[in-house]
């Protein structure tokens, strides 16, 4: 028994031995790749200094191999390849050492570098090569914005040529302030065709900051974008034959917030102006809220109203007998005519078009 016990004994401090020299040779063996790829990593920075860049990749692929996990190899080699003019190559190893280190600053750089690239493939007009480099990106980091920019893209590749001369027109039209003539544009048959094959918003140009976005409920948008969505300043415009809808003023989330104006003008069958109703004040989600002041303006009279509004509801006005037909109540009387009154329902929604319920203001019932 004792001779069994001290063969199992044996068997267990050998095989105790070969485990724990395993463990220490690994250890070791990193600690020697960490040494050898600090070296290669040094002197890739010395041909850096020496603007010999050529040696330089050489010297960074060479500290990758050894020790793929190191991300400040990567970092080096996609700035060699970079300051050689290869940005494609610069990409591709930031893509393929993201996914390999997981490393923050990488990214970064593969995002700084691709829409970099993106932003010049956009304003020579191809779209094929920003929809390659932004694919990059998106395999590499799953990025939702940067899906979002791939499908735009997309859409925008299925425009005919057509289409895009008419929104090349609309940009300009806006970017000069030529207001009349994109009214003009949005009555054309041309603009019903582009609406056809718009399913949520068509963005030109693409990219962030200020651009033209034209909507199914034939609408208009100009001003800034982040990621696609409105945001900052901007002019919300819907134009028909019979009347045209402008918002102008601040928006968020891809909505009306803030300071802004709303300006409704109702058209006769001969295009000539009835009336004008230009409503100021503050806005939430597209809704009046606060304190607001509207001037109508109808058969060279104008009206002037202040009255304050919640959630889009104008709130009835204090100090006024409040005995009209049926749930009508008065919101204001004129400044200038003291017999004209605003009367509205608790029911009747006021705000931006497309953000509210109803006829709004281009509806605004005047006594």
């Amino acid at each position: 028994m004792k001779t069994k016990y001290k063969v199992l004994l044996t068997v267990i401090i050998l095989i105790s031995g070969i485990i724990c020299g395993f463990v220490l040779s690994f250890r070791y063996s990193g600690q020697v790749n960490h040494f050898i790829g600090g070296r290669q990593l040094a002197r890739a920075e010395k041909f850096m200094d020496q603007m010999d860049y050529e040696q330089a990749v050489i010297a960074f692929q060479t500290a990758i191999k050894i020790e793929p996990k190191r991300s400040d190899a990567y970092l080096g080699l996609a700035s060699a390849y970079q300051i050689m003019g290869k940005q494609d190559e610069a990409v591709q190893v930031l893509a393929a050492g993201y996914k390999t280190t997981k490393d923050s600053q990488v990214s970064r750089q593969l995002e700084d570098i691709v829409l970099e690239m993106y932003e010049a493939y956009m304003k020579d007009g191809d779209y094929d090569k920003a929809e390659k480099i932004l694919e990059i990106l998106y395999q590499a980091t799953g990025d939702r914005g940067t899906k979002k920019k791939i499908d735009g893209l997309k859409e925008q590749a299925s425009l005919d040529q057509q289409s895009r001369q008419l929104l090349e027109r609309l940009y300009r039209a806006c970017e000069s302030g030529n207001m009349d003539y994109v009214k003009d544009i949005l009555n054309t048959s041309e603009y019903q065709t582009l609406l056809a094959g718009v399913n949520d918003r068509v963005i030109y140009p693409l990219g962030t900051g200020k651009a033209v976005a034209v909507f199914p409920n034939k609408a208009l948008y100009y001003g800034n974008l982040e990621e696609g969505k409105r945001d900052g300043s901007g002019i919300w415009l819907k134009s028909d034959a019979e009347s045209t809808n402008i918002y102008e003023g601040q928006w968020s989330g891809d909505m009306p917030e803030g300071t802004g104006t709303v300006t409704f003008t109702k058209y006769s069958a001969r295009g000539t102006v009835l009336y004008t109703a230009r409503t100021s004040g503050t806005f939430s989600k597209g809704k009046e809220n606060g304190a607001m002041t509207l001037v109508h303006m109808q058969n060279n009279e104008t009206n002037t109203f202040s009255y304050n509004a919640s959630s889009g509801i104008a709130e009835p006005m204090n100090g006024v007998v409040q005995n009209r037909n049926g749930n009508q109540y008065v919101v204001a009387v004129s400044r200038e005519h003291s017999e004209n009154e605003f009367i509205t329902t608790a029911t009747e929604e006021y705000g931006v078009y497309g953000f509210i319920t109803g006829a709004g203001n281009s509806a605004i019932p005047i006594s």
